[in-house]
Order: C-alpha cells, then structure tokens, then sequence
C-alpha cells in the first residue's frame, strides 16, 4: 500500500491506468482502498466486493496478456471534500496502433484517508459504438 503514499489524486489516477497498461496487478491493487469495503465490475462481469476477490480479477485479466497502450479521454469529474469521482473513456492500442479489444467507459471512486487517495469502486461496461450523426439526425424527428 506505501507505493502510493500521499498521492494526489491526478497522480493516483494515472498510476492506476499505467498499472492496468502494464499489466501490474500488485501495482494495481496499491491504488485501492487498503480495507474490503471496495467494489469492482469488470466489463460484463459481476459486482466484487473486497480486496481479495477484486485482487484475483485483475490476476485473471492480466494473466498471459501483453502490455498495451491506454488512451484515456475524460469525460466527466468531480471532486467534493473527500470524494473525487471521475468517466473515462479507455481505448486500448497495441504497440502498432491497432485498437485492441472494444473501448470501455469506465468510472473510478476515489475517496482521501490517511495514507492520501485511494480508489473505492471501478466500474466498466463496454462503451458504445459510435454512432454516425447523419444517419441519427435522419430518423430523428421534433414535434
């Protein structure tokens, strides 16, 4: 957990996408809450709940695979007091630029204690596939 002592958030966070890049998951688990009031959904997974369960899942994820490129666009923040939650779009590239896998919108909680800022819930679902603006402004119509 001393990893990322007194961490701000920002850092905390891009520590959190470089060990998910890397496929690092005691790095990882270093960015989360050091108690089992934790939650993670994976993209079409259950809800865990707890360090070990959610320690296993990111085992599982990055066993036998490569490391990857993350490219993150914020889409939505917000930081009250002690709670900072933030959506990501993450798209995942291999190291010659070829998308890997399906993009995901992702939202991270993090909360501040002690030992600075630490994630308490992830959740990820597949993002959407991006829609072509004419064919929606055809169909669209207002009364």
């Amino acid at each position: 957990m001393s990893l990322y002592r007194n961490m701000d958030r920002a850092a905390l966070d891009a520590a959190y996408n470089n060990s998910a890049a890397v496929a690092d998951s005691a790095a990882m688990m270093a960015a989360w809450a050091d108690h089992d009031n934790i939650s993670c959904v994976h993209p079409m997974g259950a809800s865990l709940q707890g360090r070990r369960a959610i320690a296993e899942s990111w085992q599982q994820i990055f066993k036998n695979r490569r490391a990857f490129h993350v490219l993150i666009e914020p889409l939505y923040h917000h930081d009250a007091g002690t709670v900072s939650v933030r959506t990501v779009r993450e798209s995942f590239l291999t190291d010659d630029n070829r998308q890997a896998g399906t993009p995901i919108i992702a939202t991270n909680i993090y909360r501040q204690d002690g030992s600075g800022w630490r994630m308490i819930a992830h959740h990820a679902s597949p993002a959407p596939h991006a829609q072509d603006p004419s064919r929606h402004a055809a169909t669209t119509q207002m009364h």
